[in-house]
């Protein structure tokens, strides 16, 4: 969260918690009795879209990363077995895709590394036989095809909860952006109209609406005296 977006937020909620432990006060007012409740139901909608916007997705990604890992080292594995094969056999038509070096896989994008795994997944199931004699069993190549599976569907996790998390901070700012609004449009206006008879009200109301983030302060070294 941005520290200007952090600042609102703060302030936005110290205004409501004034608000509502004053609510004996401004009740009475027909027209605070509107916009409060308004603004209080702005203001309780923030929460939840900042939960969503700060997600922490690291989990998903080391899980994607793992599984990215293993699936370009079977996949390596699998083609170095068919490059063999297809060269034993002068198999030129075999052996062009089956040409993939372990730095190509990992220097790929997500969605071609899974399009290369698949090709190189169809040549093994089809020279199955062969490719024993080389070390590649049918559980290789069904774990092989298990880890396409298993990082097609976390890939599209992530890409998941980024875009929920890119959405709900689009909400947030909304969200944020009408509880100002309404507060300086309406309540700042009707908070004017009852200082008199709610001065304590009225105060801590307005130092409330002027709260913003100091930092922390550090304490002046005393300087020593000159000699």
């Amino acid at each position: 969260m941005q520290k200007e977006t952090a600042n609102s937020v703060r302030m936005l909620k110290a205004t409501g918690l004034i608000l509502e432990q004053n609510k004996a006060k401004w009740a009475t007012s027909v027209v605070l009795s509107k916009s409060v409740p308004a603004y209080m139901a702005l203001v309780n909608q923030i929460d939840d879209s900042a939960v969503s916007a700060d997600k922490n997705i690291s989990a998903a990604a080391i899980a994607k990363n793992e599984i990215r890992d293993c699936l370009e080292e079977e996949t390596f594995l699998c083609s170095a077995a068919l490059l063999s094969v297809a060269n034993y056999e002068k198999d030129a038509a075999l052996a062009q895709p089956a040409k993939l070096s372990e730095s190509q896989l990992d220097k790929m994008k997500d969605d071609d590394l899974i399009t290369t795994s698949k090709t190189v997944l169809n040549m093994a199931k089809a020279n199955a036989k062969k490719l024993e004699e080389y070390g590649i069993t049918a559980t290789d190549i069904a774990k092989m095809e298990s880890l396409i599976g298993q990082f097609s569907g976390v890939q599209a996790t992530t890409r998941s909860e980024v875009s929920t998390r890119t959405a709900a901070k689009v909400s947030m700012n909304e969200v944020i952006r009408a509880a100002k609004e309404l507060l300086i449009d309406q309540i700042d206006l009707q908070m004017e109209l009852i200082r008199r008879r709610e001065p304590e009200f009225y105060n801590a109301y307005r130092s409330a609406r002027k709260i913003v983030d100091i930092g922390i302060r550090h304490e002046k070294k005393k300087e020593e005296p000159k000699k």
